[in-house]
């Protein structure tokens, strides 16, 4: 697997109130993480989420796999030799994946192409190919070091967490080579800095 992007100096200081109620109307989900933004707490944004989610009726409203505890997800880091950073962590034991299914989207910043989210994998959720854990050891020898492969996309392209070093962040695995540009010189996209930064990039599929 080779990097074909470095991370971008993503901006995200605390801003006005006015913008986060904004960028709402573009995000169809949020997560249960600590605060959004520094600015709003969880429970505020999440109502305001909620009720926008409400307006679209045509719009199918995620879900994620059944609950887990922590005890889960440590047994998981042991296997992995892995520490889940704590926004994803966060994710996980409020929702333990999700469910999208072409629904959400996310850009490439390198060549602004976005992709359909399909699944974000959990932990220990009774179904076929949605657990972390075993798609992480299938691709362990193609992964750089303390990396979980978290997702797809409709294409079974992966997104994947690499959780500390300098090459930190959330990542596109184009494995099959779906889009151009594609070769075996370069198949990974770098997409947000953390998993919290990905969450909030997510936008509808109209």
């Amino acid at each position: 697997m080779n990097l074909v992007s470095t991370p971008l100096s993503y901006s995200y200081e605390n801003q006005e109130a006015q913008i986060h109620y904004n960028q709402l109307d573009h995000l169809f989900f949020i997560t249960d993480l600590q605060d959004f933004m520094g600015l709003w707490t969880v429970s505020t944004v999440l109502a305001k989420s909620n009720n926008i989610i409400k307006e679209r009726k045509n719009k199918m409203i995620l879900e994620g796999f059944k609950k887990i505890n922590e005890e889960q997800i440590t047994r998981v880091e042991n296997t992995l030799n892995i520490s889940f950073p704590l926004d994803y962590k966060d994710f996980i034991l409020s929702n333990n994946g999700m469910c999208a299914e072409g629904e959400l989207g996310i850009e490439i910043p390198l060549n602004q192409e976005v992709i359909a989210i399909d699944i974000l994998y959990g932990i220990d959720t009774e179904i076929e190919n949605c657990n972390i854990l075993e798609w992480t050891q299938e691709y362990k020898e193609d992964l750089p070091e303390n990396t979980l492969i978290i997702g797809d996309d409709v294409l079974m392209g992966f997104f994947i967490l690499v959780c500390k070093g300098e090459d930190k962040g959330v990542y596109y695995y184009d494995h099959a080579y779906n889009l151009e540009g594609s070769d075996d010189n370069g198949n990974t996209y770098f997409i947000a800095n953390s998993f919290e930064e990905f969450i909030n990039q997510l936008t509808v599929i109209e």
